[in-house]
């Protein structure tokens, strides 16, 4: 990778931080070559990084160079320091995941070391995908920028969970049988979905175009209004009484073009030779057969909502206009992503409400449009940031890598 490329990366990992309920400091590293990688300065504001804050360096220097030349399988590495990171780091000996894309991601839990150097930190993600550091950093790591990015803020929602949940009843932590199964199938199928670079395009009419773009258009929008990260999360709208689209497996949002959108057959599932689709897209279909009014799904993993997803807690809507549009945030009981059980129990809980928690997992809404749906994903996590107290206090400690 050229140094022009592999900087444009780095800036463009910026845009994955939007500072809505906090404020994000760090440092982003990527692999070059054999020889060298590119680091940003230290604890920048990660929403505002620019080209000048970036330089390259030789792979034989610093704790930085240690890690990627004992680690060919890690080519980026995000550091981020939050004040729920810090605080929560100091809290718990290690940090163990409420949420399914915690053990996904992570792994069976996140270790937290006493500081930062390059055996810690290897010692700490040997089958992890990232760490904390005791009252100061988040550390994601990835064959990818986007990939260590994802870890990082998966981290600090689950520091989020652990300092805010209790607020609601507390978190109810995964049992070790499901974090190893999690994160046996996300290696194993997550991770190698839709590996492939591109797709051959097959024309669409108008209206099917139409559609595609408006879930690409929503999925980007999704993204920047913190509703997902990375490519948690998934979006469909009914095409047709036959049909659906969906977005594919594991593809960050702001790379899903039009061919990549998955059209699938409500009754049978197939969709013949095209990406593959979202693991939840049996759920979608049923959402469609069952549910009246149903045209739109969006599925999100929001920082809110996820902590009353790790507590398996709803809340009644006090807004009369929300609560006759939505109904209240009603708990789905939790199952594992994509079972028989789950979908069973969506459909027996939603036939009451367009909003829902899934258990351990995140929100799911429903309606009539995306444009519809996505309002309401962004008025119910508005009001659980409220609820639970939310503030965008900065840390104001300065640490050195």
């Amino acid at each position: 990778m050229d140094q022009t490329k592999g900087t444009t990366i780095l800036v463009n990992g910026g845009k994955a931080f939007h500072d809505r309920l906090t404020t994000t400091y760090g440092q982003f590293v990527l692999r070059l070559d054999e020889d060298s990688y590119l680091m940003s300065d230290e604890n920048l504001r990660l929403s505002r990084i620019q080209e000048s804050d970036i330089k390259r360096y030789d792979i034989n220097s610093g704790d930085i160079g240690r890690i990627l030349k004992s680690r060919q399988d890690i080519n980026a590495i995000a550091i981020t320091l939050t004040e729920y990171g810090v605080n929560c780091s100091k809290r718990v000996s290690a940090l163990a995941p409420s949420l399914d894309d915690f053990a996904q991601i992570i792994g069976p839990d996140a270790p937290i070391i006493e500081k930062m150097s390059a055996r810690s930190i290897l010692n700490a993600v040997q089958n992890r995908g990232g760490c904390l550091v005791k009252g100061s950093y988040i550390i994601g790591v990835g064959s990818s920028l986007p990939e260590a990015i994802t870890a990082c803020q998966v981290i600090e929602k689950a520091c989020e969970i652990e300092l805010l949940a209790d607020k609601i009843g507390g978190a109810k932590h995964l049992s070790s049988d499901i974090r190893n199964r999690l994160r046996e199938d996300y290696i194993n199928s997550h991770k190698t979905a839709n590996a492939e670079e591109y797709v051959n395009y097959i024309g669409h009419d108008d209206k099917e175009f139409e559609l595609r773009s408006t879930l690409i258009e929503c999925g980007k929008q999704m993204s920047r209004d913190d509703l997902v990260h990375g490519s948690l999360g998934n979006i469909s709208l009914r095409l047709n009484e036959k049909e659906m689209l969906i977005t594919p497996a594991g593809m960050n949002y702001f790379d899903i073009k039009i061919e990549d959108i998955v059209k699938v057959n409500l009754d049978t599932l197939e969709y013949g030779d095209q990406r593959r689709p979202s693991s939840e897209s049996r759920l979608h279909a049923e959402m469609y057969k069952s549910l009246p009014g149903c045209d739109a799904v969006l599925h999100v993993h929001s920082s809110a909502c996820s902590v009353f997803a790790a507590a398996q807690a709803g809340f009644v809507l006090e807004d009369p206009t929300l609560k006759t549009l939505i109904g209240d945030l009603l708990v789905v009981d939790y199952a594992l992503p994509g079972s028989d059980q789950l979908i069973s129990n969506v459909l027996d809980v939603m036939k009451d409400t367009h909003a829902a928690v899934l258990s351990n997992h995140g929100t799911i809404f429903y309606g009539p449009s995306l444009d519809l749906v996505r309002a309401i994903a962004n008025a119910v996590e508005a009001k659980a940031a409220n609820l639970l107290g939310y503030n965008n206090q900065e840390v104001e400690d300065e640490q050195d890598i």
